[in-house]
């Protein structure tokens, strides 16, 4: 009880259930440098499409 008093009373499962640890695998994870990827690609143009 003191734990969701703590939390003033949210029920939200979020706060109580635990997350199993992350395995590091060594390769650091580049958010950035992929969202840079993804915006350097070109739309296709219409008449490129099969449809």
């Amino acid at each position: 009880m003191e734990e969701i008093r703590k939390h003033g009373y949210v029920l939200t499962p979020g706060r109580y259930v635990g997350t199993e640890p992350i395995e590091d695998d060594g390769e650091p994870f580049e958010a950035l440098a992929l969202l840079d990827r993804i915006r350097d690609r070109k739309p296709l143009r219409a008449s490129s499409r099969k449809e």
